[in-house]
């Protein structure tokens, strides 16, 4: 039996609550702003901003165990990019990154199980661990350069990372306590797909599955028979 499709929403779709119940969507005819549509009911509410300095909000939004709490890079039109939080029952985004340092997101999984630490990429593309409660930044000195972040595995002792392009794409477990980096997951889609780049690699929770979208790259001959 086929289930219906309804629209429920403008905008792309970010990040899912953890309750599954709420999705974070980025409209970008609308200065990229967020909204927070609610699955069940269709409700749809744009969230606060200050009309003083307005936002431009990138694809990358987090959010906190609770569900309650949201982080999210932005941009001001006259300034870099920034670290927000913002509370989703009410008020203004809050600046984590207020000296802008050139840290970035780079997954929408960035918080911590637990809630205690944002991961997160400094001006030289490393990867930093912030504490929330203070903003003290921890460098993973080991990793170096050139890995990104995907998210944290179940109960916060390790994190994945990738490099971007790869394909096969290699899919890296760090261990925060040991410093060890080793292959966890090797992605291949196969040449018949037609993939260029693996996109979006999400995990489940429980760590135990995992999805990711392709983008896809053909080209096609044709014949004509000339009169």
């Amino acid at each position: 039996m086929n289930t219906p499709t309804r629209f429920i929403g403008e905008g792309v779709p970010v990040v899912l609550s953890p309750d599954e119940r709420q999705v974070i969507l980025r409209v970008p005819a609308k200065d990229s702003r967020l909204t927070l549509l609610n699955i069940e009911t269709g409700e749809i509410r744009g969230l606060e901003t200050d009309r003083n300095r307005p936002l431009i909000h990138s694809e990358f939004v987090s959010y906190f165990p609770d569900g309650r709490r949201i982080a999210f890079e932005a941009t001001e039109p006259t300034g870099g990019s920034r670290i927000y939080f913002q509370d989703l029952t009410g008020g203004k985004p809050i600046c984590f990154t207020p000296d802008e340092r050139g840290v970035a997101m780079r997954s929408n999984h960035s918080i911590s199980p637990e809630g205690a630490w944002i991961m997160l990429m400094d001006s030289a593309n490393r990867v930093c661990l912030y504490c929330i409660a203070d903003g003290r930044p921890d460098v993973l000195d080991k990793l170096g350069s050139g890995l990104y972040p995907i998210g944290w595995m179940p109960g916060g002792e390790n994190i994945l990372l990738q490099r971007w392009g790869e394909i096969p794409l290699v899919v890296y477990r760090y261990n925060l306590a040991s410093g060890t980096l080793d292959e966890w997951l090797s992605l291949d889609p196969g040449r018949r797909s037609g993939a260029t780049r693996i996109l979006s690699l999400r995990l489940a929770p429980d760590g135990r599955s995992y999805a990711y979208g392709i983008r896809k790259g053909s080209s096609d001959l044709y014949a004509f028979e000339l009169d």
